[in-house]
C-alpha cells in the first residue's frame, strides 16, 4: 500500500489542533501507514513528537505550557518583550524526548526552515537528518524562532559567526528562523505526486485533507500572503472564523477553547479517514 505523507501547517497555540489529528492517527492504528511527517512551526514540534513515538501528551503538555506562560506575560501574549517560547518549546522537548528520538525521525521528518544565508535568504527549505536529538531538538526549535517574537534577540543557536555570515546572521546568530515564516503549509514534496499527502491545516480552505470547513464562495487570502498556499493548489479562506484563529494562534484562548480546537482536529481526521478507507490499516 502507499504510504502516507502527511503535512502539518504552522498555527501557533492552535497547534493544538495538529494533537487532535495525531490523537485520531494513532487510535486508528494508522501510524502504520504513515511514511514521512512535513511540519512548520506548531507543525514541526507536534511532527516530531509523533513521528519519534514520543507520548502525545508531551506536546499537548509543551502547547498549554506555552499558552499559560504567554498569559502570564501580560496582554502582549509572546509578544511581550523579553519572553521567549522557544526556549520553553527546547527545554521541554529536551526534558521528555527519547535518546534516540533522531534516528526515529532520521530521513521521515521534514522540518520546514526558512534560510539567513546569503545564497538562498529567505527561502523555504527541510531538513531531515539529525546527527543527535541535541540537533533535532534544535531544528524544531529554529522552526519554531521568529527572532523578537517567539525567541530574544539573542544567542539561541550555535549559528558560526564566520566572515562570510550575512550581517544578518551575525545579529541573530542563526542560520535558520521560522519555517513559516514564507510558506505556513509545507511541502517538500512539491511537483511530486500529492495524491498520498495530507494537508493538515487549522485554517478553514480549500484543498487540504484535514481542516475546518471550506465556505464555497469565500474570497481566499492573497497568494502574495505567506499563508496562503493558493498558487500550489490549496487556498486559505479570507473570513471572520480564520482571522479569529490567526488571533487564537499568537494569543492563546482559554484552555477550553485550546480543547476544543484539539477536538476539533481530532473529529476531522476521523472523518477523513472514514471516506479514505487506504489511510486505515
Amino acid at each position: 500500500m502507499t504510504r502516507l505523507r502527511i503535512s502539518f501547517s504552522g498555527g501557533g497555540f492552535i497547534g493544538a489542533f495538529h494533537v487532535g489529528a495525531c490523537e485520531a492517527l494513532l487510535q486508528a492504528g494508522a501510524m502504520s501507514r504513515v511514511g514521512h511527517i512535513a511540519g512548520a512551526s506548531a507543525g514541526a514540534l507536534v511532527g516530531a513528537v509523533l513521528i519519534s513515538e514520543t507520548p502525545l501528551n508531551v506536546a499537548r503538555a509543551a502547547l498549554s505550557q506555552l499558552a499559560a506562560s504567554a498569559r502570564q506575560a501580560g496582554p502582549l501574549g509572546m509578544l511581550t518583550p523579553g519572553s521567549s517560547i522557544v526556549d520553553d518549546v527546547r527545554n521541554h522537548l529536551c526534558e521528555h524526548m527519547p535518546s534516540d528520538a533522531h534516528q526515529r525521525a532520521a530521513g521521515k521528518l521534514h522540518v520546514a526552515l526558512t534560510s539567513l544565508r546569503s545564497v538562498d535568504l529567505g527561502s523555504t527549505h527541510f531538513k531531515s537528518e539529525f546527527a543527535s536529538r541535541d540537533e533535532l531538538i534544535a531544528t524544531v526549535s529554529a522552526s519554531c524562532d521568529v527572532p523578537g517574537v517567539t525567541g530574544r534577540l539573542r544567542a539561541t543557536s550555535t549559528a558560526p559567526a564566520a566572515a562570510d555570515a550575512t550581517a544578518l546572521q551575525r545579529w541573530l546568530r542563526r542560520t535558520d528562523i521560522d519555517g513559516g515564516l514564507n510558506n505556513l503549509f509545507p511541502d517538500p514534496w512539491r511537483g511530486s505526486e500529492e495524491s498520498d499527502v495530507v494537508f493538515v491545516s487549522p485554517f478553514a480552505g480549500a484543498g487540504f485533507a484535514v481542516a475546518p470547513r471550506h465556505e464555497e464562495g469565500t474570497s481566499a487570502v492573497p497568494s502574495w500572503s505567506p499563508i496562503a498556499p493558493s498558487k500550489h493548489g490549496r487556498s486559505v479562506d479570507l473570513s471572520r472564523a480564520n482571522v479569529k484563529r490567526w488571533s487564537h494562534a499568537f494569543f492563546p484562548p482559554p484552555d477550553d477553547v485550546l480543547r476544543a480546537y484539539e477536538r476539533e482536529g481530532f473529529d476531522l481526521c476521523l472523518a477523513w479517514m472514514a471516506k479514505n478507507q487506504n489511510a486505515r490499516l
